[in-house]
């Protein structure tokens, strides 16, 4: 088990008859679900123990509810919306409820119901399949007609699997072309993205997010994420123009480098943003003499940037294009590559990988490309609408009240995407008995382990044990997944935060706090 040097601050409350005091913390409750929602319930709130005292390790149900009412009664949460919904899986009794049935922002959270179809619909074995394809005759070193790449929604075409080599899948494209003698192509290089005809980002995306890799553009053909790696460094003297390289290939994303070098140990005031519509990353301010930075930033046109890519490696490998890139997006324009000839296919990591990346780096381009090819494979239409609508009905199959889940997108960034609490848990109980449960459990981050759960319920009976997924935009903190007691139950829990203007820290201690109580019942 890993140890890691963090406090958790949780209220608990000592319990000497747990039946009197639920009874009479159920008459407080009766007033009002507002009274409730408002945390009104000031009998309920103790102080914080110390560190590593879970007063919740007791095995009687009611005791356990008071304790967790204790947790969530926390008046630093009054001006926020609360959803909280917690269930034993192994009783079917329910612990915690508390405006379970409302809607409620879920942000990232949301990727629990895209991964779980994924995994369900798509199948955990599934992979995609990118061809390389010849569209003409080879006489001698030439190809005599076009090259096509042709999209398969693949968002895996990067360096994450190919040991932070993005330029790999090209690379070997070009080496396969090269041993069939193929130096030349007279026609032109084709992209094929007419898989995904919808627009390339999500529903009610906020427009200053664009630049970030959070909110790259979606494709049925994709490289790196859709984004251009930045590396930024200021060696000069105070006044001189920072250096920058842009990679994998240069050229395609420009830089209109206004940003200086500034005084050593000084504070940074620099930016750098896309314009909008444009691949031009325009960079501001002052980087402190000595210091250097890096971070991907998103291309617009995730085609026209897979095709620049790949004809670079190709003519860095000896393989030259006569004509010019282009990309097709109208499927009638690709019905006579039936019958062309493959030079070379790319096959991806199978979905329960892609998942797992999806999930425990809360990856919103992976998210958003599974979502797309969900409604490719299911709706024979590659939209995220198309792909929510399969989504949503595969999950009313699996007990999901159907008005409490609104889809809009895959990953959770946007805010018209609402989930209730109740609806959240029984997406949890209802992979729990699916036969793909193992895929999607392992695909969630881990307390202390992995990505946002990194540092969060270290040195609690949580760590190593809760299976959890993360939701945060700003001003809502989500926190949905499993854990087990020391009994072998199994708890689901989603615990919604919304509306919330005080420190995000304060709703994540409540959250790791009832985690931690159902974790240390013995």
């Amino acid at each position: 088990m890993t140890s890691c040097p963090r406090e958790l601050h949780m209220r608990t409350l000592p319990v000497r008859n747990p039946v009197c005091f639920v009874f009479f913390l159920l008459i407080l409750l009766a007033a009002g679900p507002a009274r409730a929602q408002q945390g009104t319930v000031q009998a309920a709130v103790a102080p914080a123990p110390a560190p590593g005292n879970y007063h919740a390790a007791a095995s009687d149900a009611d005791a356990l509810r008071v304790e967790l009412l204790s947790i969530v009664t926390d008046p630093k949460l009054t001006r926020a919306h609360t959803g909280l919904y917690v269930k034993d899986l192994s009783t079917g009794q329910v612990l915690l409820d508390r405006n379970s049935e409302l809607l409620f922002i879920p942000a990232s959270t949301l990727k629990l119901f895209t991964t779980a179809a994924a995994i369900s619909l798509l199948g955990p074995s599934y992979t995609y399949k990118t061809p390389l394809l010849l569209d003409g005759v080879v006489e001698g070193d030439t190809l005599h007609g076009n090259l096509v790449a042709r999209g398969s929604g693949d968002p895996s075409i990067s360096g994450v699997f190919h040991g932070d080599k993005p330029l790999t899948v090209f690379t070997a494209w070009a080496q396969q072309l090269r041993q069939r003698g193929i130096q030349r192509i007279s026609g032109d290089l084709i992209g094929d993205a007419s898989l995904f005809p919808g627009p390339p980002l999500g529903m009610g995306w906020n427009w200053d997010d664009e630049s970030y890799w959070y909110a790259a553009q979606t494709g049925a053909l994709a490289f790196n994420e859709s984004t251009a790696d930045v590396s930024v460094t200021a060696d000069g003297k105070p006044g001189d123009p920072v250096g920058y390289e842009v990679g994998p290939v240069a050229g395609y994303l420009n830089v209109d480098n206004e940003a200086v070098v500034g005084a050593p140990k000084s504070g940074s005031s620099f930016v750098a943003e896309r314009r909008h519509g444009e691949n031009v990353l325009a960079m501001t301010g002052e980087l402190p003499r000595g210091s250097r930075t890096g971070f991907a930033c998103t291309v617009e046109g995730p085609a026209d940037w897979f095709l620049f890519a790949l004809r670079s490696v190709l003519e860095a490998n000896g393989v030259y294009v006569v004509g010019q890139s282009r990309v097709v997006t109208d499927p009638r324009e690709t019905a006579g590559w039936s019958n062309a000839t493959q030079a070379a296919v790319y096959t991806s990591p199978p979905v329960s990988e892609l998942v797992t990346f999806t999930n425990r780096k809360s990856h919103n381009f992976y998210a958003e490309q599974l979502l797309k090819t969900i409604g490719a494979t299911r709706r024979n239409l590659g939209t995220a609408r198309a792909g929510a609508e399969a989504v949503m009905s595969w999950a009313s199959g699996l007990g999901v009240n159907r008005k409490g889940l609104e889809m809009v997108d895959g990953s959770g960034l946007s805010r018209m995407n609402l989930v209730s609490p109740r609806a959240m848990v029984a997406l949890l109980e209802g992979m729990r008995g699916s036969g793909n449960f193992q895929a999607f459990y392992d695909s969630m981050p881990v307390a202390g382990c992995h990505g946002s759960l990194t540092n969060r319920m270290c040195n609690t009976p949580a760590e190593d044990v809760a299976h959890a997924k993360v939701g945060f935009v700003t001003h809502d903190i989500c926190l949905a997944g499993y854990t087990r007691d020391k009994r072998g139950g199994w708890y689901a829990y989603a615990l919604f935060v919304n509306n919330h203007t005080g420190p995000v820290r304060d709703a994540k201690a409540m959250q790791d706090a009832v985690v931690a109580a159902l974790s240390a019942v013995e």
